[in-house]
């Protein structure tokens, strides 16, 4: 029994870790991240992880700076999921899905 904190602990922040892929470098207006089933309000300096998806509102945007150096801006009124494509990390190729 004396283990099981111990493990637990180790358990839960390998479960529980998201993969870190950039910061929020500029937003304007109301721009929020889907994550985990949650919605929350973003701002300058907040981190951004692999999974989450970006939402900006009317009159809003986005300057993300990813950990590979690539810049991501994005405009009002969109939607970005923040997935595998565009942390790829491989050759320097821009790589993303665009739903319109």
């Amino acid at each position: 029994m004396k283990y099981s904190l111990p493990i637990l602990l180790i358990l839960s922040n390998t479960l529980f870790s998201a993969t870190n892929i950039g910061v929020i470098k500029q937003t304007t207006g109301i721009v929020k991240i889907k994550r985990l089933k949650k919605i929350i309000t973003v701002v300058a300096e907040d981190k951004v992880y692999k999974n989450d998806i970006i939402i900006t509102k009317n009159n809003s945007s986005i300057c993300i700076i990813l950990n590979n150096g690539k810049v991501i801006t994005l405009g009002e009124n969109s939607i970005l999921p923040i997935n595998k494509h565009l942390t790829h990390k491989k050759d320097s190729k821009n790589y993303f899905t665009l739903n319109i």
